[in-house]
């Protein structure tokens, strides 16, 4: 097995300082120290200036070689294969050593040892020295002599009796996970337990030594068993009686060492209130230190965490402090739009995280507008943040806006616009805006028109949603406008409105005058009807890996053309249009301008470049122009580089991200589509670039049924 290593000293140095508190080694000649290796990288000296990373694939013996100390405060090190071939040769300092030398426990680099012969298969060695190790009584090596006695060790029999002996004995000499092994041994009759921290412990099922082992590990102070043992006193299971309290203080031991799942639970419980009583401010406690995490290592971790911002915005709303409620549903929003970003980047074909960061982005939207409309009565606000969350596609906020249109709330009357936002929210089931279409067939004269009221006061009937309050108030609707002697109608035409409200927005340009339009594949995903200006157009073909679609519309004389020549360079001038957050930043084209500011994407991707141009949402699709005009790029993606830093804990500047002319046109090119290049030879100005832009990049609307 190759690994990188680090030099650590296996014996003691002694040193002193002179007046000038330079650091000495009393021993004047080089002294043999042995070495030894650790999975993990880190840094040592390749010169006296310059730090680096061993990174040298290297043989067993290699491992077990000396290396020799320089007194002169370096220690220089020379590594060489079982050849003899010098893999390495280079400077270390000597206090580093010196430092590592003072850690040194001669069991540690005996198991160290056997480990390594174990990597290279060398068990039988690895057996002696841990057979030696554990018969002084040496924990670590215990265990692991149990491993080879269950697990079968290739010149090990398999001794199940003799392994859980060891296994014991380690448990009793205090190592957590020789008591963690017991447990999950005494827990199953399987004869083998899937799990990171389970190996295959053929004890024979017995809840009362599973009781035992769980709470011996978690009086140890382990956060992970600390949250096991409490999931079993909450739910009462696995040999363990119900104990609210005793689950609720076993959840707090864990959360304090930092245990995710135990902060999970622990501000779930609270909030809830599913183990005590409901105390928002200590759910938002412990929200809090979830919510103020880095990202996770999982997508389920990350969207915890969004969920944690959420709800540190609940808990802030519960206890009518809305101003920072609204603040931290904000956060929520920001981060879940960063991660969903990298995400669709990463060019995966896994796409729950996404849908869930999604859900939590139109949750707190609605949370945001619902405190504007409810608690700060503030119309122009609520309508804001509600045609957000309607335009994301959430049913509750597209209600909303109907009635801030029927009732001109933060906006103008508008019938029409009420009804075709009524109408999208009903056809997901929503009852109220089913009754709200009802009413108003029924009540509007400008819209009147019974048979369409009658047909939708029957959904708002058949809908088991529909609260007791809305049956009686669609009854007086069906019996004050003798509604029975309506003729019945298809729902295509009691559906029918005057304008489309799309689930998802995005941008797309003309490549050809024969109609074909390019824009994202996650644009126009799993859509039943998409829509360019209006019409609805085909999707012809995608490519999901480079996130590109395209489209076939009606055919135009005003298309893009493509620089041909050159491919783009760092630092120089950029143009994009599209129509991004429509609806909050207006319903027309939009355009910014930037630079290149990286030829590569995120975490290195060569298929796209980053630029510094603000992208937003409904961005996505949309051309990238150079200074005379000509498509370089396609949006793709961005990263809110604000606040990305707070997120990711790195600094991460100008991240938008587009597409590469070259992939773009490999895709075209496959697809048959025959569009045009041209030299960039002349400058535009912007507005001059934008003016001819606007005639063939394109809305893109995406409907869901």
């Amino acid at each position: 097995m190759f690994r990188s290593i680090l030099i650590f000293v296996a014996l003691s140095v002694l040193v002193t300082s002179n007046a000038a508190g330079e650091m000495r080694y009393r021993d004047p000649n080089n002294i043999c120290v042995h070495a030894y290796a650790i999975r993990d990288d880190v840094p040592v000296y390749s010169d006296k200036t310059e730090e680096s990373e061993i990174k040298t694939l290297l043989s067993k013996d290699t491992f077990m070689q000396l290396c020799k100390m320089d007194p002169s405060g370096w220690s220089r090190i020379s590594i060489s294969d079982s050849n003899g071939m010098q893999l390495y040769y280079g400077w270390v300092l000597s206090s580093e050593l010196s430092r590592m030398a003072s850690h040194f426990d001669e069991n540690k680099i005996l198991l160290k040892e056997a480990e390594i012969h174990i990597d290279f298969e060398e068990n039988l060695e690895a057996f002696e020295i841990l057979k030696t190790l554990a018969n002084k009584n040496y924990a670590r090596a215990q265990y692991e002599l149990a491993l080879m006695y269950v697990e079968g060790y290739e010149g090990i029999p398999v001794d199940q009796k003799e392994g859980i002996k060891w296994a014991i004995k380690a448990a009793n000499n205090g190592l957590v996970r020789a008591m963690g092994s017991l447990m999950y041994g005494y827990e199953t009759d399987l004869d083998e337990v899937e799990g990171w921290q389970v190996p295959t412990f053929q004890t024979g099922k017995d809840l009362k030594l599973y009781v035992y082992w769980a709470n011996k590990a978690a009086e140890m102070g382990d956060s992970f068993y600390q949250y096991e043992l409490a999931t079993h006193y909450e739910n009462g299971e696995l040999g363990f009686e119900k104990n609210s309290s005793k689950a609720l203080e076993l959840y707090k031991a864990s959360a304090e060492q930092n245990y995710f799942d135990s902060q999970v639970r622990l501000a779930e419980t609270y909030y809830f209130g599913e183990i005590t009583l409901n105390n928002y401010e200590e759910a938002m406690k412990w929200y809090k230190m979830l919510a103020e995490r880095p990202r996770g290592g999982s997508w389920d971790k990350n969207t915890d965490i969004v969920r944690a911002n959420h709800m540190v915005g609940r808990s802030y709303d519960k206890l009518g402090d809305f101003q920072e409620a609204i603040k931290w549903y904000k956060k929520a929003i920001e981060k879940a739009t960063i991660w969903a970003d990298i995400r669709r980047s990463s060019n995966s074909t896994w796409n729950t995280g996404i849908y869930q960061l999604e859900g939590w982005i139109k949750d707190s939207t609605k949370a945001i507008a619902d405190i504007y409309h409810f608690d700060l009565k503030n119309d122009n606000q609520s309508f804001k943040w509600y045609l957000k969350g309607g335009y994301l596609g959430d049913v509750s906020s597209k209600y909303s806006v109907g009635n801030a249109f029927a009732l001109g709330r933060g906006t103008l009357i508008d019938y029409d616009k009420a009804i075709n936002w009524w109408v999208s929210a009903a056809k997901d089931d929503h009852s109220s805006s089913q009754f709200n279409l009802g009413w108003a067939y029924a009540n509007v004269s400008a819209i009147k028109d019974l048979s369409k009221a009658k047909y939708w006061v029957q959904k708002t009937y058949d809908n088991p949603n529909s609260t007791e309050d809305t049956l009686e108030n669609a009854k007086n609707i069906w019996e004050t406008h003798n509604l029975w002697q309506e003729k019945d109608i298809e729902s295509d035409d009691a559906e029918t409105s005057t304008q489309s409200i799309s689930e998802r927005t995005g941008t797309g340009f003309r490549v050809d005058k024969s109609g074909s339009i390019l824009t994202n594949n996650h644009v126009i995903e799993n859509c039943s009807t998409i829509q360019v200006e209006g019409n609805i157009v085909e999707l012809v073909s995608t490519d999901v890996n480079n996130d590109l679609a395209l489209l076939k519309g009606e055919p135009s004389k005003f298309i893009a053309y493509f620089r041909s020549g050159k491919g783009i360079r760092l630092g120089e001038d950029i143009t994009i249009t599209g129509y991004p957050l429509r609806g909050v930043l207006g319903d027309g084209l939009n355009a910014i301008t930037g630079t290149v500011s990286s030829l590569s994407g995120l975490s290195n991707n060569t298929t796209q470049f980053q630029v510094s141009a603000p992208v937003n949402s409904g961005n996505s699709g949309g051309p990238v122009f150079d200074s005379s005009g000509n498509i370089v790029g396609v949006v793709v993606s961005k990263i809110n580089q604000d606040k990305a830093k707070e997120v990711l804990g790195e600094e991460v500047s100008g991240a938008s991200f587009a597409i590469k002319s070259s992939i773009v046109r490999d895709f075209l090119d496959v697809s048959n589509v025959d569009y045009d290049v041209a030299k960039s030879d002349n400058e535009l100005s912007n507005a001059d670039i934008v003016d001819k832009a606007k005639n063939f990049t394109v809305l893109v609307e995406c409907f869901i049924k």
